[in-house]
């Protein structure tokens, strides 16, 4: 997440998605992270995100936790081509 965020991961827990990956918002993803914290549960998806230049395909999963949620996201894109 670190390498593609362009952040620390120590920078990246307890961090604000909008400021520090602001692509995913851009994508919708903000509105599916309210969803999993007012709903309670959790949502797992993928979505194609440019990065570097190239299509990048992510698997996410989304989680309550506590008063916020926790993410963890992958890349899945060899698996599309």
């Amino acid at each position: 997440a670190g390498a593609y965020a362009g952040h620390p991961v120590a920078r990246l827990v307890g961090g604000r998605l909008r400021e520090l990956l602001p692509a995913f918002v851009g994508a919708g993803l903000w509105e599916r992270c309210l969803a999993v914290v007012e709903e309670r549960r959790t949502e797992r998806f993928e979505l194609d995100l440019g990065h570097d230049g190239r299509d990048t395909w992510l698997r996410f999963t989304l989680a309550p936790l506590a008063d916020g949620f926790v993410m963890s996201f992958g890349d899945v894109t060899d698996l599309k081509y």
